[in-house]
């Protein structure tokens, strides 16, 4: 049951996901995003995930592509609250 039970609480997630109709970004794009959510500029991110600036705004124009939102904190939203992972034991 151990073994299991990280994928089969990856498999609610996903459905829960689905179900509020949040997009699925790439683990990266969550990354920007929640440094975003922090206040932190594209050159702070770009320089903490070792990436260039237009790296990080094309990960920000695909969030919002994806969200259907146009600002950081909109995006930020709509995604960052369905990430929290509750204790599952």
């Amino acid at each position: 049951m151990r073994v299991l039970r990280p994928h089969v609480y990856e498999v609610y997630l996903d459905s829960q996901r689905r179900l509020n109709k949040v997009p699925k970004l790439s683990k990266r794009e969550l990354e920007v995003l929640q440094l975003a959510a922090q206040g932190r500029s594209n050159a702070e991110i770009a320089h903490e995930l070792f990436v260039a600036v237009s790296t990080v705004r094309k990960h920000m124009e695909n969030i919002f592509d994806r969200t259907g939102v146009r600002s950081r904190a909109a995006a930020a939203a709509l995604v960052l609250p369905h990430l929290s992972v509750p204790d599952v034991r």
